[in-house]
């Protein structure tokens, strides 16, 4: 969590150091504004004496002049104390904004130690088992009629037998578990003769029903002939069903798939 709070941080002070520029050059803005109204009033006087030179009291437009620019003043002076309002209270709305959302971040942190802390409790009464073993199972296609290919032999403990599906677009391998087990990591073993690259371009996915799965690991490959590979979840997955699909068009082969999950230690 420490680079997201620099993050954050950072973000801040980048946001506080916008809301001051824009003030400076609001202020700039007004400044110019003020100046250039008061040099055109000035030669808009010096205009009018010189047309009414002689036919009425220059003191009198002096006056006159003196009163607009009076006038002038206190109006600019109530826009900017309008505008000072407003900039109070939208730093106001921002402050208590910032609050509610530091408050929230602490809450999500405090919740998440909590429910870490459960997880380890809970944890401690479990153990880690391998649950694929002898599971039914089923692929896309078979590559053969022959039963040296079928969907059986990636989850029946012998890693000199396999499975292998048909050249096909989006072939898959999928074994039930036969209930739902809190899902650690799911490991596949390549075939030791060859072939390696029919181990590739994977999406693993696991989940309680067919129409809820979700990812637990992905694998560009392609792999090399006897490659043990390794892929744990980024949390724990609930779930009755594990699914090897490639996302291109060729075929899946598998020498053995291991599903490791949290079991009680009761029932170990």
């Amino acid at each position: 969590m420490e680079w997201q709070t620099l993050f954050f941080q950072s973000a801040v002070m980048v946001l506080l150091l916008a809301v001051h520029v824009y003030l400076i050059e609001q202020k700039i803005i007004k400044s110019n504004e003020i100046i250039e109204t008061l040099v055109d009033l000035q030669r808009q006087a010096e205009d009018l004496k010189q047309i009414l030179k002689g036919e009425i009291n220059e003191t009198a437009v002096d006056l006159q002049i003196k009163k607009q620019t009076e006038e002038l003043k206190q109006i600019l002076k109530d826009a900017d104390r309008s505008y000072e309002s407003k900039m109070k209270e939208a730093l106001h709305e921002f402050k208590e904004n910032l609050t509610i959302t530091l408050e929230s971040l602490k809450a999500k942190k405090k919740k998440n130690y909590e429910d870490k802390d459960k997880d380890n409790a809970n944890n401690n009464n479990r153990v880690i088992k391998e649950v694929a073993r002898g599971k039914i199972s089923k692929q896309s296609t078979q590559y053969s009629p022959s039963t040296q290919y079928i969907s059986g032999n990636a989850n029946d403990g012998n890693f000199n037998t396999i499975s292998a599906t048909k050249d096909e677009p989006l072939p898959f391998w999928e074994v039930d578990l036969g209930h739902e087990f809190k899902i650690k990591q799911i490991e596949i073993f390549v075939r030791r003769d060859c072939c390696g690259y029919q181990v590739q371009q994977l999406d693993i996915l696991a989940g309680p029903s067919h129409n809820k799965m979700e990812t637990c690991a992905q694998y560009e490959g392609p792999a090399q002939p006897g490659f043990h590979l390794v892929f744990e979840c980024p949390s724990i997955v609930r779930g009755r069903y594990v699914k090897i699909q490639r996302t291109d068009a060729s075929l899946l082969s598998l020498a053995e798939v291991r599903v490791m999950a949290f079991v009680e230690k009761s029932d170990n």
